[in-house]
């Protein structure tokens, strides 16, 4: 490129072209490197994190603009990851999108993508280094962390993992435990078995049907809700995600 060619590049003048304003330097003006510094109004609300989240959490435009009060510390954190890190949470939130976008017609899938969000920040948390192989080719374990509770012979531990996760970031109880063990059970029929939720693959006016179908839609609200505790609790709190 000449340097007339170069001078008369630097000179355009922004012109409407497909219904947007094009000019020099626009990719860098979008590409978002900080918030802007502002100080919260009268007018704007705080909850408390598990408030926020839980406390009537379906998505509705009339609702009132509202944040956590642990936004600014996992924001803060978010922007001191690393490029490859955030990457990779960027792909989690991306997948929980794509699980809201079409969780009332594709539920099964829907409920999929938030396992996927979840178990992407378990990746994170986790490190599978430990593990062993007596094979590198077929990968068949020779130590872990984790073994069959039949047999006692080491496994992934992909289940006990994101028990582990979740515990950690959300709550730790039995009863918590166990719910995350039946959020990941359901997971493996659907990839493995077939199984899907109610309404994918028939209609049914059923009053049984109907009460299945309304525990099938909490389990997949619930599921949501654990990525985005989690997630905040995890840019808040993890230490090895600054690696």
């Amino acid at each position: 490129m000449t340097e007339e060619e170069r001078q008369n590049i630097d000179n355009r003048e922004s012109r409407m072209f497909m219904g947007v304003y094009s000019y020099q330097g626009l990719k860098k003006d979008l590409e978002i490197e900080q918030f802007t510094d502002f100080k919260p109004t009268a007018s704007f609300k705080e909850a408390q994190m598990h408030e926020y989240f839980t406390d009537n959490p379906i998505d509705d435009y009339s609702h009132e603009v509202c944040f956590p009060n642990t936004l600014y510390t996992a924001l803060h954190n978010y922007y001191n990851l690393s490029s490859e890190t955030r990457k990779k949470v960027n792909s989690c939130i991306y997948l929980a999108c794509d699980g809201m976008d079409i969780s009332s017609n594709k539920r099964s899938l829907s409920f999929l993508s938030y396992i996927s969000a979840i178990e992407g920040l378990v990746e994170l948390e986790e490190d599978d280094n430990v593990i062993t192989f007596a094979c590198g080719s077929c990968k068949t374990i020779e130590s872990s962390p984790y073994s069959c509770p039949q047999c006692g012979r080491p496994i992934w531990g992909v289940k006990q993992k994101f028990v582990n996760f979740l515990s950690k970031f959300v709550a730790g109880s039995t009863k918590s435990q166990k719910k995350y063990k039946d959020i990941y059970n359901l997971r493996s029929r659907i990839t493995h078995s077939g199984k899907l939720f109610q309404g994918d693959y028939e209609l049914s006016f059923d009053k049984d049907d109907e009460e299945k179908s309304y525990n099938d839609w909490l389990m997949r609200l619930e599921t949501l809700q654990l990525f985005r505790i989690s997630l905040d609790s995890w840019l808040r709190y993890s230490e090895k995600k600054r690696q």
